[in-house]
């Protein structure tokens, strides 16, 4: 019995009725295509003995167009086909026709041609020799030999006809695929050698050979840099075909990165750097880039970042970056592991004028200890060493339409749940308690020391300072200092907001708190990252209940600066009006509350005379309605306000006629206090 289904029978039966068609086709027409392939190799043979003049016709018109596109040359002294697939180039160099140092030479070059590249004409190529390559960077001020590079082309026409909006997903993925196809299967490099003297700051990268094979390689490279030399190792693998690349950098002592340290002032050593790439899955329109970075023992020396060296145990991350048409958004699938704390953001950049960007980061509740040992060594001082104990959980929402910047989002709050202080890091942060000696630094250099307390001549209990004065500058600085827990996310919004409208720092959300934390525990590291430390300490201070709010208005009102090495209420109280602060009425502390802001500033509030300048008759009127409203003065005392009055202290001899070079963009700050709703 024949057990085979009828469809295979019919599927045979039709195979073999095709054969049967195909061979009366050959058979009858076997001349023809004897005559057709005859043809074709007639053609080849021809195009074959003629791709020397075609390649020298390519290499004239890629020569003239780059002469045109960047005002350089490239010269090939020959170019020649040396196999059935390979192009040699020889003497080939690069280099601005207004610079006598030549950017790029390499001896000889050989590629060879995928035959990918042939049918699809892609520059892909399998194989890659040089000999002799060596790349000299050079630049004196506003004069480079490699600027020229980044010259924008001339536009033409056709660019200024051209209305179509720019599609970042098509770009990003026809350059990362072009990435995959330049770079060889198989490489072979010698004598590769990169010198660099830029504003004369020197280094040197030698690779006596420098190798690939089958898309993985591990190489050795020589960095010299002022004098010192470090081997490098690099290692990595290049999949073509899946467009995925791993790469990875050590050796056996800690790397120094050249460069950054004479452009920067920043010395940058780590152990080992690991880098990888690949592409995702995403929508037909977009295009997904996964890459995953982390670098070991990692060394950073920087003024602006921290007066000390900053330590990182571990960093390491992974950014899923999904590029549409119109967008850039950081999935919150990316992570950031900072010695060992993980934050997952999300970031949505709309890179079309008007910009948009959103960024949110929820942390969800984990153990406190984790923020603390988190912090590097060297960036967060007063903090290193604090042990705590409860959890913490962290949410901020920031939403900005550069069309609309009254519309910004702004929300940040940390959370803590049955957290406490078990020890404090280097600076206990109940200083502030009891007497204690007071260093004022500027430019990060220390002025002036002094003593905060009763053992002071010049220091005032809050009770013996004007209730006018303390009334003014808190009506001034931060009118709800007594009732917010340290921060005024308004205040601070608001303060984003204008200045990102006058695109200048116009304008500060700081409240009184924060300023003490930074005059009292950040005076001497004014870094890139002081801001955080603040609000950290500040939230540690207020939510702890560390210091009374008393206690912390009377030490911020016995420190702040009232002119060029006047400190506290009681000395600049002396210096304006030679009195005591507890004698101000309420013009006076108005007055010396306009300073606060600005005591660098003070004669250009002032006449020639002692007498305030005409403009600040505004800044008085708001401040009185100000302090009515919340009830510090009362109706009867905003009628003794004026401004008829001279200051008769020190600070007369300093003024002069020709005072008024700053007072514009002083009355304009002045006009712009913190007195935000909750003030």
């Amino acid at each position: 019995m024949n057990s085979t289904p009828s469809y295979l029978i019919q599927a045979k039966a039709q195979l073999g009725n095709f054969l049967k068609l195909a061979a009366q086709f050959v058979k009858r027409n076997r001349k023809a295509l004897y005559i057709t392939a005859a043809l074709v190799f007639v053609i080849l043979l021809i195009l074959f003995s003629l791709r020397g003049v075609f390649l020298r016709s390519v290499v004239d018109q890629v020569k003239e167009k780059f002469a045109m596109r960047f005002h350089g040359y490239l010269q090939i002294e020959q170019a020649e086909f040396s196999g059935l697939r390979t192009i040699s180039f020889q003497k080939v160099s690069i280099g601005d026709s207004n610079c006598t140092d030549t950017l790029f030479t390499a001896k000889k070059l050989e590629v060879t041609i995928g035959w990918r590249s042939i049918l699809t004409l892609n520059p892909s190529f399998s194989d890659l020799n040089g000999y002799h390559i060596h790349l000299n960077l050079v630049r004196a001020d506003s004069s480079s030999n490699y600027l020229f590079l980044l010259k924008p082309r001339a536009i033409t026409l056709k660019d200024t006809t051209s209305a179509d909006p720019v599609d970042y997903a098509t770009q990003v993925r026809r350059l990362f695929t072009l990435l995959f196809e330049v770079i060889p299967s198989h490489c072979n490099l010698f004598d590769l050698r990169l010198k660099a003297n830029i504003d004369n700051n020197r280094f040197e990268i030698n690779a006596a050979e420098y190798t690939i094979r089958n898309g993985g390689f591990i190489n050795n490279i020589s960095v010299i840099t002022h004098d010192t030399t470090r081997i490098w190792t690099i290692e990595g693998m290049v999949n073509r075909s899946e467009q995925k690349g791993d790469f990875k950098i050590y050796g056996k002592e800690p790397l120094l990165v050249p460069w950054l340290d004479g452009r920067f002032t920043a010395r940058v050593m780590f152990d080992t750097l690991q880098f990888s790439m690949e592409e995702g899955n995403a929508a037909d329109t977009s295009f997904k880039l996964i890459s995953k970075a982390g670098v070991s023992g990692l060394v950073i020396s920087q003024p602006l970042i921290s007066n000390r060296q900053v330590k990182f145990k571990e960093l390491k991350g992974e950014l899923d970056l999904i590029i549409s048409p119109s967008q850039l958004e950081v999935d919150s699938t990316s992570y950031a592991l900072i010695n060992g704390l993980q934050v997952n953001p999300y970031i949505r950049f709309i890179p079309i004028k008007p910009y948009k960007i959103n960024l949110e980061i929820h942390k969800r509740e984990f153990p406190a200890q984790q923020l603390f040992d988190a912090l590097p060594v060297g960036l967060f001082s007063n903090l290193e060493g604090m042990q705590v104990e409860g959890n913490l959980s962290y949410n901020l929402s920031f939403n900005l339409d550069m069309n609309n910047p009254d519309s910004l989002i702004f929300e940040s709050d940390l959370k803590g749940n049955r957290f406490k202080i078990k020890k404090y890091g280097a600076v206990p942060l109940t200083l502030i308690n009891s007497p204690f000696m007071h260093t004022v630094y500027e430019y990060g250099r220390p002025v002036r020391t002094f003593l905060v307390g009763e053992g002071n001549p010049g220091y005032l209990p809050l009770n013996q300072i004007s209730p006018y004065l303390q009334s003014a500058i808190m009506t001034s600085e931060d009118g709800a200092f007594y009732y917010h827990g340290g921060f005024l996310p308004d205040a601070f919004r608001e303060a984003m907001i204008t200045n990102i409208k006058e695109k200048r720092f116009a304008r500060g959300g700081s409240t009184i708190s924060m300023q003490l934390v930074k005059n009292v525990f950040l005076s001497r590291n004014k870094t890139v990252t002081r801001k955080l430390e603040e609000a950290l300490i500040v939230w540690l201070i207020e939510r702890q209940r560390l210091s009374s709010k008393a206690r912390m208005y009377e030490v911020y009102l016995n420190i702040i600066e009232m002119a060029p090495m006047t400190y506290g209420v009681q000395e600049g109280a002396r210096f304006y009006f030679a009195k005591d602060a507890s004698r101000l009425n309420l013009s006076e502390s108005i007055l010396l509350a306009s300073l606060v802001p600005h005591p660098k500033w003070f004669k250009y509030s002032f006449n020639a005379d002692g007498r305030p300048k005409e403009w600040l008759n505004d800044y008085y009127h708001l401040m009185v309605e100000k302090m009515v409203s919340k009830g510090f003065i009362t109706e009867n005392d905003a009628l003794s306000v004026t401004t008829d009055f001279k200051i008769s202290g020190p600070a007369l001899k300093f003024l002069s006629p020709a005072d008024s070079i700053a007072a514009d963009s002083l009355k304009i700050d002045l006009l712009k206090p913190n007195l935000t709703p909750e003030n």
